[in-house]
């Protein structure tokens, strides 16, 4: 969309960007961008909250009012919506037949005695079915931190242990910006896999619910979380306590009193 935006405003017509990941607005520089702190895939927010999203675009389109950014003239302007998107409500509805859409051995069951191998036992189980949705055609929002599902389970690892002395294995992104894009790298890979099994549907709710409940791979996020909140680098703090972790899936967990996947 940022791209996007140069090509229409040199054609005449002014344009206004939402972006949900606010390094790409930084550096492809749209004329006017807000900046908004909610998952993919969700540019308004939260799902049947008209109140909300009707706020979301009344911020980006008061956008068209600024003449310059904060630099000053000719400089894109680039706004933060103040914000974050409230949790999403889990109807009785949504969570009617709530099941896991893959199947995993229980904690007990796990012969990996480390979280970062649960994890990868986990990725290694999905990816035929990852691979199955990429064989049908689908598209994949998998790519954007530039590691393979392995690496991101080893690099967000490396965070919860090390906090940002971890480094960043990709060159010129630190390890901030590349906590986010791994962090949404690692959910949507297993998102689109548990999607592709043929025999299973699921709702968004549900399928929050399994992530953030019942897979290593919550548990590791939950990890970088809390040891990004004890951190003394300011971004990487931001980036773990603000973006890594969906509202509604804090919800979700706030209701089994804040335990993790076991």
């Amino acid at each position: 969309m940022c791209a996007l935006a140069h090509w229409f405003e040199a054609a005449g017509l002014p344009t206004v960007a939402i972006a949900l990941i606010r390094e790409h607005a930084e550096a492809m520089r749209p004329p006017r961008a807000l900046w908004v702190p909610f998952e993919l895939g969700r540019p308004l927010g939260t799902p049947n909250d008209p109140a909300f999203q009707r706020r979301v675009l009344a911020a980006a389109l008061a956008l068209f009012d600024e003449p310059d950014g904060p630099a000053g003239p000719g400089v894109p302007v680039l706004v933060d919506f103040p914000d974050e998107a409230p949790p999403a409500a889990v109807t009785a509805e949504a969570d009617d037949g709530l099941f896991c859409p893959v199947s995993f051995p229980s904690p007990e069951d796990a012969r990996a005695p480390t979280l970062v191998e649960r994890v990868n036992d986990e990725i290694g189980r999905l990816q035929p079915w990852h691979d199955l949705a990429l064989a049908r055609g689908r598209r994949s929002t998998v790519g954007a931190s530039g590691l393979e599902p392995l690496a991101i389970a080893e690099f967000l690892d490396a965070v919860a242990n090390e906090g940002a002395e971890a480094g960043s294995p990709v060159a010129g992104v630190s390890v901030a910006q590349l906590l986010k894009l791994a962090g949404d790298d690692l959910t949507a890979f297993y998102h689109e896999a548990a999607a592709a099994r043929p025999d299973v549907r699921h709702t968004p709710a549900e399928a929050l619910r399994w992530f953030w409940t019942e897979t290593q791979a919550g548990a590791l996020l939950l990890a970088v979380q809390a040891a990004g909140a004890a951190s003394d680098d300011a971004a990487l703090k931001t980036v773990a306590t603000r973006l890594l972790v969906p509202r509604a899936a804090e919800a979700i967990l706030a209701e089994r009193g804040g335990a993790a996947p076991g």
